[in-house]
């Protein structure tokens, strides 16, 4: 069997496509789970300064950012792979979940990706507030929950691209799962 291991904050994130993925697959796989605690970290956490410090323009961070996975297949072959929708990628590939309609694949990524760019504009304001929050529910979600759901609609059953579970839906759950936190 392969080793895997997820490095990324304490927080859903940009990781959270990954680990319902590895769900998906129904992976096991290892986690570091970094904060910022000045090498006073709590159990199971390391300090994110530190470790970027150490690690930073090596293959564990070549652009000094997470999520970063290292995949170690059976014969013990390591292979590091940073940035959110690659490692999805590349565990979509290995484990076929990658959909052949790549243009659909990539229409449906970059959407989701500039939903995700929307919602975390909101979320991570300084100043986001109640008023906001009507102004995107009214504006972006009133526009863009229509598109996926159109796409849905017109793809293969339940599934957004090829008739089966792929890493679009795992995707598309985490972008519109997320969204339901901030508007049950």
């Amino acid at each position: 069997d392969a080793k895997i291991h997820l490095r990324y904050f304490d927080s859903r994130g940009r990781a959270e496509p990954i680990r319902l993925l590895l769900a998906a697959l129904e992976l096991s796989y290892e986690e570091t789970v970094f904060t910022r605690c000045e090498g006073e970290c709590p159990e199971g956490l390391l300090d994110w300064p530190t470790y970027k410090e150490k690690h930073v323009n090596t293959d564990l961070l070549p652009f000094g950012q997470v999520p970063s996975l290292t995949f170690t297949d059976p014969e013990g072959k390591e292979t590091h792979i940073v940035q959110s929708l690659a490692i999805q990628q590349f565990l979509a590939r290995k484990y076929d979940l990658f959909p052949n309609d790549n243009v659909a694949v990539d229409i449906l990524t970059g959407g989701i990706e500039d939903m995700r760019k929307k919602y975390g504009s909101l979320v991570y304001s300084p100043t986001f507030d109640d008023e906001q929050l009507e102004k995107y529910k009214a504006e972006t979600l009133k526009m863009w929950l229509p598109f996926f759901e159109r796409l849905l609609q017109n793809s293969e059953g339940q599934w957004f691209v090829g008739g089966k579970l792929s890493f679009v839906d795992t995707m598309a759950f985490d972008m519109l799962e997320s969204n339901l936190r901030i508007d049950p």
